[in-house]
């Protein structure tokens, strides 16, 4: 994924681990279909440099969506 992706709104957050032992990257898009689309375009993963693994984000508490405890962040 690119600076292209986090311009469009796509790349919420991006970087390693601080000890280096992987990293994380949060995405925001319409489905599933356009995370794998993503994914197939990205050279790291098509060159096999890294894994990856797709995982719904289980949002409790966002800044981004100002969702907190007392709004109806918690069920």
């Amino acid at each position: 994924m690119s600076k292209k992706h986090y311009n469009k709104g796509e790349v919420v957050l991006a970087g390693p681990f601080e000890d280096l032992t992987g990293g994380t990257i949060v995405v925001e898009v319409e489905n599933e279909d356009k995370v794998m689309n993503l994914i197939g375009k990205d050279p790291t993963l098509i060159n096999r440099a890294f894994t990856y693994e797709v995982k719904r984000w289980g949002e409790r508490m966002s800044n981004f969506e100002n969702k907190t405890p007392a709004n109806g962040g918690f069920s």
